[in-house]
């Protein structure tokens, strides 16, 4: 069946980079979206570059290295999409309150100048320039930035435009701004309904090359493996432990997460559904749940030193706030324990783009958005203490990206053969 990927070039040039990568799978009814900064060993630079170094046959090429063939690509230039918005007044739905630094133009770098943008609860009108903030703002009011938050507004954008029938026969209207390449490329956008199923391409860490902040494909570690142990702040305890992470590091079956093979198919579900919501990959939150619960997936596996229950080990204190107790959580079936984890979670959503950013959302908040080099515990102190056994190195510090890599091995082996599911 045809696959066709959609790139949308930040500028209206077909020597621009893509902005928007979304892959049309009429098939399995699903869009993914790709992340611009995903890393293209072809290219030796980001992804997002493919369209400017050789138009759609260097993106094929590109995506089938990657793991992510697709039969047609359909590039189109900024004022194709520029023009089909403009007479678009559509209102979306708002989940919680987001603030964004933007540029003074859409087409400007931001370091030319800057304003303060916010999207209120419960919902926005979007129209004219708000239209284009909603799909592009990224660069939060604390300094940090993220690529995949914006990935998922624009799902909800997208949801909201094919409910009312959009015509986007009107972005592909002008033969001078749109390029097509390969077999059959309209024919999954024609099928394309507002049911089919929207993901954002999960399969990937961050990473720093040739100075650039990228996400690299977990399939495709071992050419980046000292780069990705810089980045952790791990110390990998020789060539085994690192042979065991390529080994182990391969894209799951479609639908198939972590630690699925270990929970019920109605789990899964939930899991999936959550992960949605919260802007997450669902394996990383499987992983996290196997993490805190030693694999078991109990909703009343406690710790006997901190009272920690559950699923994410929620402390008494945070039971409190979440308006229930450890004792009574203990008492919920798995399935019903998961919406606490969804409750307790949801104020990070849109903040987690990676299983770091997930695990910091339990183990210590404040870390979220915080670089991997972020110092959690220092010792001494009672919580260095704790938690001594995340110090990799053995420096008396624990970095954001030591204790994200202990995690990372618990998504490893939830991706074995007989794990996942």
């Amino acid at each position: 069946m045809p696959r066709t990927v959609v790139a949308i070039l930040d500028r209206d040039s077909w020597r621009s980079n893509a902005d928007v990568m979304v892959i049309a799978d009429s098939e399995r009814r699903r869009l993914t979206w790709v992340p611009r900064d995903l890393w293209s060993r072809r290219l030796d630079n980001r992804l997002s570059t493919a369209v400017a170094v050789g138009g759609g046959e260097t993106l094929l090429a590109c995506l089938a290295e990657l793991g992510l063939p697709c039969t047609g690509a359909i590039c189109i230039r900024r004022r194709a999409v520029e023009t089909a918005l403009a007479t678009v007044d559509i209102t979306v739905p708002v989940r919680r309150r987001m603030a964004f630094w933007y540029p003074l133009k859409p087409t400007l770098p931001i370091e030319e100048g800057r304003r303060q943008i916010t999207f209120e609860p419960p919902s926005e009108r979007l129209t004219g320039e708000r239209i284009h903030q909603w799909l592009g703002a990224r660069k939060q009011l604390d300094g940090s930035a993220s690529d995949i938050p914006r990935l998922f507004r624009q799902q909800v954008l997208l949801k909201a435009l094919l409910r009312r029938g959009f015509d986007f026969g009107a972005v592909l209207g002008d033969s001078d701004l749109v390029s097509l390449t390969g077999v059959d490329s309209l024919a999954p956008l024609r099928a394309i309904e507002a049911d089919w199923r929207m993901k954002v391409f999960g399969a990937c860490r961050p990473a720093r090359i040739h100075g650039k902040a990228v996400l690299v494909r977990t399939s495709a570690i071992e050419g980046a493996a000292s780069r990705l142990r810089r980045g952790l702040g791990e110390r990998l305890a020789g060539p085994r432990r690192a042979l065991r992470l390529v080994a182990l590091r391969r894209p799951a079956p479609d639908d198939a997460i972590a630690w699925g093979r270990h929970v019920p198919a109605a789990f899964r579900g939930r899991v999936r559904q959550m992960a949605e919501r919260l802007g997450v990959d669902p394996s990383d939150l499987m992983a996290l749940m196997a993490f805190e619960t030693g694999r078991s997936f109990s909703p009343a596996i406690r710790n006997r030193l901190s009272g920690a229950t559950g699923l994410i080990q929620f402390l008494p204190t945070t039971a409190a706030a979440l308006g229930t107790s450890v004792e009574e959580l203990a008492t919920l079936s798995p399935l019903e324990q998961l919406e606490f984890v969804e409750r307790y979670l949801a104020p990070h959503a849109g903040r987690m783009p990676d299983l770091a950013s997930l695990y910091m959302a339990v183990l210590c908040p404040n870390a979220v958005t915080a670089p991997l080099s972020y110092v959690l515990f220092a010792a001494p102190s009672e919580t260095y203490a704790r938690n001594r056994g995340l110090d990799t190195d053995d420096d008396g510090h624990i970095t954001k990206g030591e204790a994200a890599a202990r995690i990372a091995d618990m998504r490893d082996e939830g991706m074995r053969p007989e794990n996942i599911g």
